[in-house]
């Protein structure tokens, strides 16, 4: 997962999407490569739990909706933790199997899970320069949901919102026109 200044310090993406996203702790994580290929059937029940996990908590079909089954998973081979992807064909692609946009999309998701779960009381500004690359017009669509979640209020019914995401785009799909007091307007020259 492509890894940006958005994180807490000390703490890489990754431990922040399983411990705090997903709860499982490290130990599950030392206890499966201490148990390597000794105890299979024990490490595949682990390895199931951690992706009904991933498959519940992130909900990124929610979100990417040009495939209804997709999802992230995670498996454990030769000593090494690897990402895939599942998608409705039912085959594994790793991310260099998947698009740019993909991958791109899938850390923007993975980081707004993270941001949004440890904002309790602090609150955040989150600044990007054309979030949009890579992404196709349907990506955009999706990844403008992304951005509507981190900025809605955390607590249901509140008013005050813990986060502020601001972006530059020249593209028309990451705009929301529900909202035409969001948009500012830059020329060149200005």
């Amino acid at each position: 997962l492509k890894t940006a200044t958005i994180r807490q310090p000390g703490r890489s993406l990754e431990r922040i999407l399983f411990e705090d996203i997903i709860g499982v702790p490290l130990a599950t994580l030392k206890t499966i490569r201490e148990l390597g290929t000794r105890e299979n059937g024990y490490v595949e029940q682990l390895l199931a739990d951690i992706n009904h996990r991933l498959v519940e908590t992130l909900d990124i079909a929610e979100y990417w909706q040009q495939d209804e089954d997709f999802s992230l998973q995670i498996d454990y081979k030769g000593g090494i933790f690897y990402f895939f992807i599942m998608d409705r064909t039912g085959a594994k692609y790793t991310f260099n199997e998947r698009s740019g946009g993909l991958k791109h999309f899938l850390s923007y998701y993975v980081q707004t899970k993270a941001i949004r779960d440890s904002m309790s009381e602090r609150g955040a500004i989150i600044v990007m320069d054309e979030p949009d690359g890579f992404l196709s017009a349907a990506g955009q669509r999706n990844l403008l949901s992304v951005f509507e979640l981190l900025a809605q209020p955390v607590v249901e019914g509140a008013t005050d919102r813990r986060c502020q995401v601001i972006y530059s785009t020249h593209s028309p799909f990451l705009i929301n026109r529900n909202y035409p007091d969001r948009i500012t307007l830059v020329r060149k020259g200005d």
